[in-house]
């Protein structure tokens, strides 16, 4: 009971959230500066995938032309499909991909898995910062929304120092490993109760808010986010 109550208290759940789902941005961090360990390796006359200096510029750029679509993707499925799953159904992609680059040989194939991993990038930019905002109560909203930054920042930093002493097989399934975990504890975090308003379930988010808040006197924050839904829908102009 003393522990229930403490993490009542405490408003866990929001950390917990906030962190399972910035792991899909340590991701991006990790693909995004995925060449920078590599390079010298993959335009030496040793490396597995032969490339020379053109098509190594391709294969740096792919996953900032993954990320413009996958932006467009993940503003369309956050409204359809919430900002929970438009999260979550990205960690297989990125978990399948990683694997595959493990198994590249070919330019034009570390080419695309690249770029489809950016576009799963772009939709997750596009939904974290979003899910964040939403679940974090205002006193926790500027720390939250700092761990978007601050796990990109880890996933950069975490490949370019395994890319110094491991080969590229082992940093890919290290680069795997990063969405099987954000999967399994993401799977488990409550929607965003702003997208259950907005998609007019309010009993399930009366239900999310509470777990978000650890309390059961929501009724009303409840309220002050569906006036401000309802206003942004009726006044798009003036958001």
């Amino acid at each position: 009971m003393m522990f229930q109550s403490w993490f009542c208290r405490g408003n866990v759940v929001q950390y917990v959230a906030a962190i399972s789902g910035a792991l899909s941005i340590a991701s991006y961090g990790m693909n995004s500066t995925w060449m920078s360990p590599f390079l010298p390796y993959l335009l030496s006359e040793s490396s597995i995938i032969p490339m020379n200096s053109d098509e190594a510029a391709w294969c740096a750029i792919a996953p900032l032309i993954g990320c413009i679509f996958g932006a467009l993707i993940g503003a369309n499925l956050t409204d359809r499909i919430g900002r929970k799953y438009t999260i979550l159904i990205m960690a297989p992609v990125v978990f399948i991909c990683q694997i595959g680059i493990g198994y590249a040989t070919d330019v034009w194939y570390l080419f695309a898995l690249r770029m489809t991993i950016g576009v799963t990038d772009g939709a997750c930019l596009t939904a974290m910062p979003m899910y964040v905002g939403e679940i974090a109560s205002p006193d926790k909203r500027g720390f939250l929304s700092s761990l978007v930054c601050l796990f990109f920042l880890c996933g950069a930093l975490l490949i370019n120092t395994l890319g110094s002493f491991f080969s590229i097989w082992t940093c890919s399934i290290v680069g795997a490993c990063i969405p099987a975990v954000h999967f399994i504890g993401f799977i488990f975090m409550p929607e965003s109760p702003h997208f259950y308003i907005k998609v007019k379930e309010y009993q399930k988010a009366e239900r999310s808010l509470r777990i978000f808040r650890g309390d059961s006197n929501v009724a009303k924050e409840l309220r002050c986010s569906k006036i401000q839904c309802d206003f942004k829908k009726r006044f798009p102009q003036f958001t």
